[in-house]
């Protein structure tokens, strides 16, 4: 059974996270554009969910944004492509199963994709090793009603990487730190392009 509230909590808290990160990538910006909003979110669908709850979370999530980071979908990356066809949304989701996981969608009614890209960062554990690779992957949309270049970044933050709530030297502790350096000279360096 699917908690309700608590997906409502997390989705809240995701969308308000990525409206921030979305908003301090974006430039000054004429009075104009100023003006002309849209609503980013982030949303971790759990991979084990049934294909109808997969669904259900999907939709909800495009119901309530204008684009979308998705983590945890790379096995459903061909059902992503229909639903992305079918329904009027851009999708990059790049490569195999691990490097997809990060999805980005956007609708087509509001942005056009500029370019795109997606950076390996590290095995999580080590070569080979469980669990998977990690990817920051990026979009670079024009916003069509302000004009405005809007680059998105998705990735999935490595887990456990502490004991008792201190870091703990492990390889997926220096993929973590690596990743979120990854991360902040990615953004630095996009922000250059608007």
């Amino acid at each position: 059974m699917r908690r309700t509230t608590d997906w409502s909590a997390r989705t809240l808290g995701a969308l308000a996270g990525a409206v921030a990160l979305v908003a301090a990538l974006l430039p000054a910006a004429p009075a104009v554009a100023a003006s002309v909003t849209f609503k980013a979110a982030t949303l971790n669908i759990y991979y084990g969910l049934s294909q109808t709850d997969f669904a259900h979370d999907l939709n909800l999530i495009a119901s309530k944004a204008d684009l979308a980071g998705l983590n945890e979908v790379g096995a459903r990356k061909g059902f992503l492509e229909s639903w992305a066809a079918e329904n009027g949304w851009w999708l990059y989701a790049p490569g195999g199963t691990n490097q997809a996981g990060e999805a980005l969608i956007a609708k087509k009614s509001k942005f056009d994709v500029l370019d795109k890209g997606s950076i390996f960062v590290c095995d999580t554990n080590g070569p080979g090793e469980v669990p998977p690779a990690r990817y920051n992957n990026w979009v670079k949309y024009r916003h069509k009603a302000s004009g405005r270049n809007v680059t998105h970044i998705n990735a999935h933050a490595v887990a456990s990487i502490e004991s008792a709530g201190r870091p703990e030297d492990l390889p997926r502790t220096r993929c973590a730190e690596a990743q979120f350096q990854g991360l902040k000279e990615l953004a630095v360096d996009k922000q250059d392009e608007g």
